[in-house]
Formats: structure tokens, sequence, C-alpha cells
């Protein structure tokens, strides 16, 4: 932490920070400054940009909502505020109100949540006296009135603030690009790093441990980002080491919770131990020298093995781990001891989601020769999962995404899905993908979209199912890397172009390299080029017949996508590649 920490300056609570939630890009409600907003136009219509943010924000809303209820979040009283926050941004006023209300009736001085009532109530007539009664509580709080302040207690009360920010900066909604998720992560633990050098001598010990594993959580995921993009082993080192250090401590906890996500969380920081040149210092001062993470991991389900929500989330971070059937016996263990849908029926969720990606991972490995053909059992089985839920009157919007998803892959054919197998199952799928929609923004899901059109195009509805692909990318934020629906439209739009006359042709070229244009905007360039390779493979000659057209009526995007696609590494086009036909 560089600099002096001006107590004077410091403005407390969310809204004011430098967050994507606060924008006004997209919230008239922001403190930022204004910005253009970019849309991308195809056939007239507009990618709403604001309800694009709204759908994240909601999304992120819920998902929390869920966790606090379940007690499965590492701080609740900045999970309120961070609630209390979205919910405003969403005008959810009465919520939001009472998500400061209840993070005020676990800490009387929670500066965050008085100043979130501040921003909430200022904005309505009949509560402007309550804005102004908590303007004056604040200035009391933080000693700019006449109420004298111990400096200790201002300690706490900024120490507290200041963690509150930090979760807020980890949980920001709307990040695809890995520069901007990396600056949310270092003004994250730069937050956590001020919170609890001012607060180190007046927070609680509890306090403490919960910041700690909070931000050694975040330093988990964000070394997990630098090992995927190949940072220097000297970059990721000094936070590996911190983080190795706080989970130590957090293993002599008495809270189950934080032990036990410490010890899994060790294990995955042991795996990663090879990509270093050398061993990290910190696992030979924590005694970490002969531990394998397997035996991190085991301890950690041995100290939830009571604890439901533990298990729970012990599932979760496994699955994030990509450790499946690990994850699996979490669940399992959940569900045993917790068999009530009602309750706990996030166990029973993500044992379906657990069940169906062991299927998907088995049927790639078969696809590419690797492996035998994939248990179809699996997905009967996560199918029984959902359907308890559902009947249990859980009508969460993934619930209905996840169980259309595995009756689509139940009633097609599995390797290429290009026939139906069980059009009573693919009519279940679509029947649960229209209850998807009819949930809160639930028109505004790329996945959604996409599956439902993959259910139309094998159903042979092709111009139904062209414009769910259309809508996904639409929906898809900038830097997604899920290309699928655009050459699922390219493939429909190729065979309708092939089959076409000369005037349809015109018009469908048009189109064409609209929507090309469009996923550049949308996609990471190496998604659109697996996807460009796929649909070369599949429709050689029809896709060369396409670009000679396209390059006579001076429309270009799709010819410069296929050369940038099959250039060699010196930047010229291969002789045999499918784009030098197109140069002749």
């Amino acid at each position: 932490m560089n600099g002096v920490f001006d107590v004077d300056d410091f403005v407390p609570g969310l809204f004011h920070l430098d967050l994507n939630i606060n924008s006004r890009k997209f919230s008239s409600f922001g403190s930022l400054p204004q910005k253009n907003v970019r849309k991308i136009s195809c056939n007239g219509q507009e990618n709403d940009g604001r309800r694009a943010h709204r759908r994240d924000m909601l999304l992120r809303y819920n998902s929390l909502c869920a966790d606090l209820a379940n007690d499965d979040v590492p701080d609740p009283e900045s999970t309120l505020v961070f609630l209390g926050a979205l919910a405003a941004h969403l005008d959810k006023s009465d919520e939001a109100i009472r998500h400061f209300e209840d993070a005020l009736k676990n800490n009387v001085s929670n500066l965050s949540a008085l100043a979130g009532l501040i921003f909430v109530c200022s904005r309505n007539q009949s509560t402007q006296e309550r804005a102004a009664a908590c303007k004056k509580t604040v200035a009391d709080l933080l000693g700019r009135s006449d109420v004298n302040v111990t400096e200790e207690e201002l300690s706490y009360r900024v120490a507290c603030c200041l963690a509150d920010q930090a979760y807020a900066y980890a949980y920001d909604v709307g990040l695809s690009a890995y520069e901007d998720r990396m600056q949310r992560f270092l003004s994250s633990i730069e937050h956590y790093d001020r919170a609890l050098t001012i607060g180190s001598s007046v927070i609680t010990t509890d306090e403490r441990r919960r910041w700690n594993l909070s931000l050694a959580s975040i330093i988990v995921s964000q070394d997990r980002m630098m090992l995927m993009q190949g940072e220097e082993e000297n970059n990721r080192l000094p936070r590996y080491n911190r983080a190795i250090h706080a989970f130590n401590d957090l293993t002599n906890s008495d809270c189950v919770y934080q032990e036990a996500l410490a010890s899994a969380y060790t294990g995955i920081l042991l795996e990663r131990r090879s990509s270093f040149e050398t061993t990290p210092m910190s696992i030979h001062d924590c005694g970490l020298t002969a531990r394998q993470s397997v035996d991190c991991y085991t301890k950690s389900i041995e100290i939830a093995e009571k604890s439901a929500v533990v298990l729970n989330r012990l599932a979760k971070i496994f699955r994030s781990a990509g450790k499946i059937e690990l994850a699996l016996g979490a669940a399992d263990m959940s569900v045993a001891l917790s068999p009530e849908t009602p309750e706990n029926g996030d166990a029973y969720h993500t044992r379906a989601r657990l069940r169906m990606e062991l299927y998907m991972r088995d049927l790639t490995k078969c696809k590419t020769g690797y492996g035998s053909i994939p248990n179809r059992e699996l997905l009967e089985l996560a199918r029984d999962d959902l359907e308890k839920i559902i009947k249990a009157g859980d009508n969460d919007i993934s619930v209905f995404i996840d169980i259309g998803q595995i009756c689509y892959f139940m009633g097609v054919d599995a390797f290429k899905e290009s026939f139906i197998v069980d059009e009573e199952d693919v009519n279940s799928a679509l029947i649960y993908f229209s209850k998807a929609l009819q949930c809160e923004m639930g028109n505004m899901i790329p996945q959604l979209q996409l599956l439902r059109g993959k259910c139309l195009k094998i159903k042979g509805e092709d111009r139904n199912a062209l414009e769910c692909f259309k809508k996904a990318i639409e929906l898809e934020k900038e830097g997604s890397s899920n290309a699928q629906a655009f050459r699922l439209l390219m493939e429909t739009l190729l065979i309708w172009f092939s089959s076409a006359g000369v005037e349809r042709k015109d018009s469908l070229a048009g189109e064409i390299d609209g929507w090309v244009l469009a996923a550049q905007e949308k996609y990471k360039r190496e998604s659109l080029a697996s996807e460009i390779r796929a649909l070369t493979h599949l429709f050689t000659h029809e896709l060369l017949d396409l670009a000679k057209f396209l390059v006579r009526a001076k429309r270009l995007a799709l010819t410069r996508l296929c050369l940038n696609t099959f250039a060699s590494k010196n930047g010229q086009i291969g002789l045999n590649s499918p784009s030098a036909d197109v140069m002749r």
C-alpha cells in the first residue's frame, strides 16, 4: 500500500466507485462521466446495452441472494451492502433499503449501509427526511460534526467500509477483457489491504478471518487468470505466497465454513506449485512440503461432512477447479445429509450440472477417439434431480435452462446433433425454454436463444432457428468466447445461399456481410477463427462460392475473416488452404 490514507477525504459507500454497476453508460443512477453507448445494429434491430447490463446485474443479484439465504457467503455484511447497491440500480428500492437495514442490524455504524440509504432515499420525495438523517449520522460517525469520535472508533468504521468496497470490486459485473478483470481484482486486493492495515488493532479475529478468506479466494481466481494468460512467475509469486499463508491461518479457525474452504483452496494452490521453477517458499513455511493436493481436498470434505451448506460450496469450488468427480462426491454427501428438495435444492442443482458436464466430457473424448460412448444414465439422473427442484416450486431461470439443455441432448443423436432420436424430449426442451423466457429478463439470455435455435433447427424450422441465432449474437457482450450461434447462423445462410436465385443471393450476401461484422464486434478473434475452421470443414465449396460472390460484390468482411483465420505464421496464405482459392 503506497502513501498515507487520508481519512478526511474518505467517501463511504459504493455508489461513487469506478464500477460497472455505477456506470452512467448503462444506468441513470451512476456517478461516472457520461459516455457514448456503443450499439450494434443488424436488420434494423439494436442491441440494447442497458438491458444486457441489467441482465448481468440481475443474474448476480439473484445468485448472491440465494447464497446469502443459504449462509454461503464469506462476509454477510459486505454481501448485504453489495446486494443493496445492485437492488438500487435494478430499481428495486424497497429491497435495497431492506438490504441496507439488515446490514445495519449487524453493525449499527456501518457507513456503507448508511451511504446506501442516503443514495436510495434521496431519490424519493417521501424519504428525503430519512436521507438527511442518515447524512447527519454519517458525519457524526466520521467525526465531521461536533460529536467526539475516538481514533479507534474511526479506524474500525473506515476499515469495515473499505472491506465492503473491496468486496464490490471483486463482484462487479460485465467484465470480459483480461485487463478489466485484473484491474478489478487489484482494486479489491488494495482495498482489503487498507482495511486490514487500518483496522489491524480494532477489528475482531472473526472479521480479520472473513476478510482474509475473501482476499485469499480473490487471489486464487486472479492467479488462475494470470497462469492461463502466461504471466511470468515473478508477477504471480508474491500474492501466491500471501494466499498460502492466509489459508494456513484460516485452517485454525473455529468456523467450519472458513476451515473447510481454506483447506480446499490450499489444495488448488498446491496443484499449481509445479508451474513455478522453484517451489514457493510459503509452502515450506507453512509445513506443506510433503502435502499433496488430494490430502487437502480430503480434509476439507472431512471437515464439512456434517454441513450440507459447506459441502455445496466445496462442490462448486471443486467444479471450478475441474475436479468433477470430487465435486460430485461432495454434492452426493450434501444430498444424503439433507435430502429435502426445497431446503437443499442447491445440492440437487449442482449435482445435475456435474452429471451433465461428465456426460459432455465423455462425449468429447469419444468424438476424438479417446473414450467410449458416454453413459446416457447421467442425463437421466440429472433430469430427475432438476425435476425434483421444479416440483418443489423453484422457478429459477437457470433450472429451466439446464433441464431444457439436458432434454435436448437426450432427444438428438449424440455425435453430430444432426437428427432427432426422441422428438418428445426435444419438444420438452422447447417447453422448458419457453418457461425460462417467461422469467424476469429471460429474453436477454444469449445461451437460452442459442439452445432454442438448436432445437428448432433440428426440427427443420430453419427460419425460426435463424431468428434465435441472430438474437443470441445480439445479446452477447463484447469479448464473448462462445461463437457457436454465429456458426449455426452461417450454416443456415450458406445452405440458403447455395440454392438461391440471383436476386435472392444479393439479399443474402448483404445479410451475411452484416452478421459477420456484428460477430466481429462481439466475439474474441480466436473463437471466431475456430468456428470458421469448423464451417470450412463442413461446407468447403459452399463457403468458397459465397466468398467469391462477396468479393465481386465488394463485401469483404467474410473474406478478410477467412484470410486472417487461415494465414500462416509469416502472414502468407498457404497454397493449399481454402482461402487461397478465393485469391485465384
